[in-house]
């Protein structure tokens, strides 16, 4: 398992591999996931799972073993190493609100599925090798700042900073964050995920690592849980949350293991998998979509990755990033999808077509009239059709609200349009909701008429759709009968991943792709400005 770890590292060859980004002198930070402490579960705090042994669920200690021996062993090795995590799952030994039972924590127990390791023992193997300080600092009761810079303060929060200057902040708490004071003065942060599955986002790897970073306790909770970021906007709007916390200390380098992983309903959930694999990368917008394309998801289908680019933290473009070493072909094992605890949630989708040409409204709202001149319409934007011209709309969500954005008057018909182009002939499944009516053409052929469409919900009608290789084209006329109006549409495999080398388009032409590898710097390229920030115009 060390070999197969510095094998990852020693691969990368990037300006920002790991013996590039580690200065000599640096603090750095290495934060595994613990969210649970199965090894105590018996007597004392766990959640999820029932109760049964969950490897899967955390960081194996083998891989963490393995990094801080890199750091200590380095020519010009760093100064101080810390592993930091905050366990949702488990208290501190020295938590005064402890369960009395309670003889050992995420930091002392020994895990047997993980060699019998115990991270109290890889710090002490490790503190002093060649000069480098190595400690623990536990999150869960790490000293925080606010925008004053008081320690333990009560100020106003920090505000989400923009350290790629790209214009945009918060995503989620307008008011920004208490901030770990550790996360705030270390010089390099390596980020140390498990692959898992997550009915929210999708997976659990580089960012969601960061709900670990959360400072509970700088908002009067005595636990360790971090729900305030689910309760603040809702379940859904979490990944919003772990953006804002990446943003105050970004991931200098991640190293995203399987030795264990979990699929099905995780994140606490789930089953337990092997893959024996690593993904490392400088880039961890980038890693994480390796990562996320080794377990069988489309990046494209993981809306905080389009956050994460907007923020100049990376790129997810699958045909910008170089992987070397195996192929994501040959090491991919779909993972079963999280359908949320217990498997009782709708599970994870993908993500729908959010960026569309919008014509209308016109009034009246029989789906049989013709408005526009509907068979063969390839329009652009600014062209006119039916007297209107053609409007570029990008949503922030998966419904397209049309009476947002074309007015909420009764007794209308708006369109939509997209292209769509795919590499070769697919078969896939066309997802769609609609408030009120829906009619939908792809390439002339109306696919699905609906009076009523039956509720917004994009898992309301399935159909199957035939796309030929190359430009497609789709029309969707959506009728208002009183109130509000709008649909959700996406093209989908039948659990939901949009198909590879499907993109949506608004022109005919096809982008072209670049077989360059991603640049070494941040670079903030067509996701700006800011469309995924629904508070912010």
């Amino acid at each position: 398992m060390d070999a197969i770890v510095k094998r990852a590292i020693s691969l990368d060859r990037s300006e920002r591999r790991l013996d590039r980004v580690i200065e000599p002198g640096d603090w750095v930070v290495v934060k595994p996931n613990i969210v649970t402490c199965t090894p105590i579960r018996d007597n004392y705090l766990g959640r999820g799972n029932d109760g049964k042994r969950h490897k899967g669920q955390v960081t194996d200690l083998r891989v963490v073993k393995s990094v801080v021996d890199y750091l200590v062993h380095m020519e010009r090795p760093p100064r101080r190493i810390t592993i930091a995590e905050g366990g949702a799952e488990w208290r501190n030994l020295n938590d005064p609100l402890r369960n009395p039972s309670q003889t050992e924590d995420g930091w002392t127990v020994h895990w047997p599925e993980f060699g019998g390791l115990s991270y109290r023992g890889i710090v002490d193997e490790y503190d002093g090798v060649n000069g480098v300080k190595v400690d623990i600092v536990d999150l869960n009761y790490d000293d925080w700042l606010d925008a004053d810079g008081v320690v333990r303060g009560n100020g106003p929060p920090i505000p989400v900073p923009d350290p790629n200057h790209t214009g945009i902040t918060w995503l989620q708490r307008p008011e920004g964050y208490y901030v770990s004071k550790t996360l705030l003065e270390c010089d390099k942060l390596i980020n140390l995920p498990v692959m898992k599955t997550h009915n929210i986002p999708g997976v659990t790897l580089i960012f969601k690592n960061y709900v670990g970073t959360f400072m509970q306790r700088a908002y009067g909770q005595t636990d360790n849980f971090k729900m305030l970021l689910h309760r603040y906007a809702g379940d859904e709007n979490v990944p919003e949350g772990f953006i804002d916390l990446f943003s105050y200390r970004p991931t200098d380098y991640a190293i995203v293991e399987c030795f264990w992983g979990t699929e099905g309903n995780g994140p606490q959930w789930g089953d337990d998998v092997k893959l024996n694999l690593v993904v490392a990368g400088g880039d961890p917008v980038a890693t994480e979509a390796v990562a996320a394309a080794v377990m069988g998801f489309n990046p494209r289908d993981l809306d905080y990755l389009y956050w994460a680019e907007a923020k100049g933290f990376g790129t997810f473009d699958m045909d910008r990033i170089e992987v070397v070493g195996r192929s994501i072909e040959e090491v991919r094992y779909s993972f079963k999808k999280s359908k949320g605890p217990k498997g009782q949630g709708p599970g994870f989708v993908g993500r729908p077509n959010r960026v569309w040409l919008l014509n209308g409204p016109y009034e009246g709202n029989d789906l049989d009239v013709d408005y526009i001149g509907e068979h063969g319409i390839s329009p652009e934007e600014g062209s006119v059709s039916g007297g209107r011209e053609w409007m570029r709309y990008e949503s922030g969500e998966d419904y397209i609200d049309l009476s947002q954005v074309l007015g909420a008057e009764p007794t209308v018909t708006a369109y939509a349009f997209t292209y769509i182009y795919v590499d070769s002939d697919l078969n896939a499944q066309m997802w769609t909701g609609a408030d009120d009516g829906i009619k939908v053409w792809l390439n002339d052929e109306v696919v699905l008429e609906k009076e009523r469409a039956g509720g917004k919900s994009l898992t309301r009608n399935k159909v199957p759709v035939h796309l030929r290789k190359g430009i497609n084209r789709l029309l969707v006329k959506v009728r208002n009968l009183y109130g509000g109006y709008g649909f959700s549409l996406g093209i989908f495999e039948e659990d939901g991943d949009t198909p590879w080398g499907l993109r949506y388009l608004l022109g005919h032409q096809v982008q072209v792709k670049e077989t360059t590898p991603a640049p070494s710097g941040f670079a903030l390229y067509r996701s700006y400005p800011n469309p995924f920030n629904r508070w912010t115009t």
